[in-house]
């Protein structure tokens, strides 16, 4: 069939559409096929056609034409029109298709039914629809799509992110790097942790050469897979990160090999880090506890409280600064730093760590009244009331043992308040050793964490509390001794007085000696006499002292909250006389930075004169060189004239030869050329001059013959 000129399109779509109108099929088809012939790229036209291939009951045909008219649709973004011509699809009669048509017109009828489903909002229908349409055609990308959308907007996070995965990974596959890196970026917004997306998007920023956004996707898996516990993962990404030139790596770094207790590694990756982030909290306090684990415990607690000094309310600085108290043996120091730690848990609602804390301080001083029942307020805080009850109930019993009958009554009140039922002991007695297998009411409360029961008695012999009278005030009466303690839990830190102590540090200036005043008869002017002197004490700095004060105060007011909130002050002013200590470990170390600084200086002034004295012998050498080769290149220079000249004189000549020989040549030639012409002019002419004298002979010879023969005679008849 020939194509017909452009031209005759009107007339042909006129005729197409009055057989149409007509029925005849076949000429109608005809004509279309015309029209596609004219422009193959006319989805309308294809449509038209299909519609005919309908009317005739072609089906595969029809087919054929509705399915290409849909992908055309769809490549152009024209979704609307596309389910238009897939619905003429669905309905055609499946049993005159092939089986791969039968396929196809299946996973249309599919993907139809999942989008009525979610037009309807019946989100399960359209899932299990698009499950269907995933089987039937697991390359379909746009029904992945779709599915890990009514995944996430049902809340399956988990079926979402597959769904997502496994089209990210597709796209990564067929290097289609910016749309994998949406599908992984959708990823870690339904799940930051997911080590798998982050993986993968880490790999497109390096295929893409944005190596910042590799490094810092390098740096967070290797700081999820140590927060899950993944070491081997953390380490290899934590490597790849510092080959990126990620500084906080190496902090990372340093926590695995911490973990792993390869404390050399550990204390070198924080070193590292320290030089270029000289206050990064979190490595100075790792730096310390590395060094504590290493025996250097000033060098431990000079780098905490540095920490400390960047960030005074750091908690884990804070703990760790107990801790190093716990190794000095300082169990007074590590006693006061725990209830630091204590008060700036509450102060930011950490309630949890806060009871985990006070059973640490239990642990050091398991007949403390004070502390007891500091634990009792802060699980009746956290709703662990029965619990509290304990908590008070051991409280009670402790004062009651040492004879402080107003504060056993206290603690009991407070218990009754909680428990009605509650009913105190029938009578106080001293608190004896445990029998073996029995424990205090508190010691039967579970730990929280790792923490030894409440009620666990500490190895060490708790000392007699200071009597108050050494402040200036005379006490009462002497409380009674106390009773020997039960055998520690093997978990409690041995602190008995056979460990050697620590250095003492620098005594302040004492306040001045306070008269010894008799008790006054007014328990209120008593309270504010010793509150007094405890004020006075933390005036002058003597922060253990006033403490001490302040914990029998409120052993004998536990309902006091100004007490209290002194104590409390006084426990951060605790914290906080590390400052003196950071001086002068700062003052110390400016000595030796300064001392550093003029070696450094001493050995970069030496440097610079070897350099200096380098560069000139280089420089000399440079220039030997220069003028050995400006010498090489002269003398270059001037054999390459003299070859110049050379090559020019026997051009020359050779040129002067060869026109010589030319010159002869050619007058060789013009000489032969002159010989041949004259040559060939003497033969014409001797020629000439020869047919000319034969002429001539002849004539001559033919006269003579008439002038001799005899007058004519009749000629004789011839024989």
């Amino acid at each position: 069939m020939s194509t017909p000129a452009s031209g005759d399109k009107k007339n042909i779509v006129k005729m197409a559409y009055i057989y149409f109108q007509e029925g005849r099929w076949d000429k109608a088809i005809e004509e279309y096929k015309k029209l596609i012939a004219l422009d193959p790229e006319d989805v309308n036209t294809h449509n038209m056609l299909g519609d005919v291939y309908v009317k005739k009951g072609s089906i595969p045909e029809a087919f054929d034409a509705y399915i290409k008219v849909s992908g055309d649709f769809s490549a152009r973004g024209q979704v609307d029109k596309a389910v238009v011509v897939n619905k003429k699809i669905a309905a055609l009669d499946s049993a005159k298709l092939s089986g791969e048509a039968q396929k196809k017109q299946g996973l249309i009828k599919q993907t139809l039914k999942a989008d009525s489903a979610m037009e309807q909002g019946n989100l399960d229908e359209a899932t299990e629809a698009l499950s269907e349409v995933v089987k039937l055609d697991p390359e379909n990308l746009s029904a992945y799509s779709k599915l890990a959308e009514l995944f996430e907007k049902q809340g399956k996070l988990n079926e979402a992110i597959q769904q997502y995965l496994a089209i990210g990974s597709a796209f990564l596959k067929n290097r289609l790097f910016k749309k994998a890196q949406e599908m992984f970026q959708k990823i870690v917004q339904l799940e930051p942790g997911n080590l798998d997306a982050r993986i993968n998007l880490a790999q497109i920023f390096i295929k893409q050469g944005s190596e910042s956004d590799a490094k810092k996707e390098f740096l967070s898996i290797a700081e999820l897979a140590h927060a899950k516990g993944d070491t081997d993962k953390a380490l290899l990404y934590a490597n790849k990160a510092i080959e990126f030139k990620s500084i906080e790596a190496h902090y990372v770094l340093g926590l695995i090999f911490f973990k792993k207790q390869q404390y050399s590694e550990a204390k070198a990756e924080f070193e590292s880090l320290l030089r270029f982030k000289i206050n990064h909290v979190g490595a100075l306090v790792h730096l310390g506890l590395v060094l504590g684990e290493q025996g250097q415990l000033d060098k431990a607690v000079e780098s905490i409280q540095k920490a400390l000094k960047v960030e005074k309310d750091n908690l884990n600085a804070l703990e760790a600064l107990a801790d190093m108290s716990l190794k000095k043996g300082s169990k007074m120091e590590a006693i006061n730093s725990f209830n630091a730690l204590i008060v700036k848990y509450e102060e930011k609602g950490l309630l949890p760590n806060a009871v985990e804390v006070a059973q640490k301080v239990i642990s050091l001083d398991p007949n403390g009244i004070a502390a007891v029942g500091r634990l009792g307020e802060l699980l009746k805080k956290s709703g662990q009331k029965d619990k509290a009850v304990e908590a008070f109930q051991k409280a009670a019993s402790l004062a009651t043992a040492q004879g402080k009958a107003d504060q056993a009554s206290a603690w009991m009140t407070k218990a009754q308040e909680i428990n009605p039922t509650v009913t105190p002991a029938a009578s106080p007695a001293p608190a004896a050793a445990s029998p073996a297998g029995t424990t205090s009411p508190v010691g039967t409360m579970p730990p929280t964490g790792t923490m030894p029961p409440v009620g666990a008695a500490a190895k060490v012999p708790t000392p007699a509390p200071k009597p108050i009278a050494a402040a200036g005030i005379k006490p009462a009466a002497e409380p009674p001794a106390p009773a020997p303690a039960a055998k520690a839990p093997e978990n409690v830190m041995d602190l008995e007085d056979d460990t050697p102590a620590p250095a003492a540090p620098p005594t302040p200036p004492a306040a001045p000696a306070a008269p010894v005043l008799k008790a006054p008869e007014d328990p209120q002017a008593e309270l504010e006499a010793q509150l007094g002197i405890a004020d006075n004490y933390l005036k002058q700095n003597l922060v253990e002292e006033a403490i001490e004060i302040f914990q029998q105060l409120l052993e004998a007011h536990p309902d006091n909250n100004e007490i209290r909130t002194k104590l409390n002050q006084a426990y951060t002013a605790y914290v906080k006389t590390g400052d003196e200590v950071i001086g002068a470990l700062e003052a110390e170390k400016k000595a030796k930075e300064d001392e550093e600084r003029r070696l450094r200086e001493e050995m970069e002034r030496k440097a610079e004169e070897e350099s200096k004295r380098l560069r000139e012998e280089l420089e000399q050498k440079a220039r030997q060189e220069a003028d050995r080769l400006a010498q090489q290149a002269a003398q270059a220079e001037m054999e390459r004239k003299a070859r110049e000249e050379s090559e020019k004189k026997i051009r020359e000549e050779m040129e002067r030869k060869i026109q010589e020989e030319n010159l002869k040549a050619k007058q060789e030639t013009e000489q032969k050329l002159r010989e041949e012409v004259e040559k060939k002019s003497r033969e014409e002419m001797e020629k000439r001059i020869r047919e000319e004298i034969e002429k001539k002979v002849r004539e001559e010879m033919a006269a003579k013959m008439q002038r001799e023969a005899p007058p004519a005679a009749a000629a004789p008849p011839l024989p």
